[in-house]
């Protein structure tokens, strides 16, 4: 996300607003908690980085394989 500190002064993020930021899965540390998607719902479940070729998904306690460690994955500020 780009940063554009005139609109970020004049018109800032609400306090109830998500805040999301993207990594590669490779470069976050084992035991990350990390969304497949930048948005809070029921079908998108928290994963825990297990090593870079397996995640556990939080809610159904189920390991995955990763087949692209370079994937785009997101983090909640």
């Amino acid at each position: 996300m780009a940063i554009n500190q005139a609109n970020d002064r004049y018109n800032p993020k609400g306090v109830s607003e998500e805040d999301w930021e993207s990594h590669s899965y490779f470069d976050l540390p084992d035991g990350e908690i990390f969304f497949m998607e930048a948005t809070l719902n029921t079908n998108n479940h928290a994963y825990r980085k297990h090593s870079d070729k397996q995640a556990l998904n939080t809610k159904m306690q189920t390991v995955h394989e990763v087949v692209d460690s370079k994937m785009t994955v997101y983090t909640k500020l």
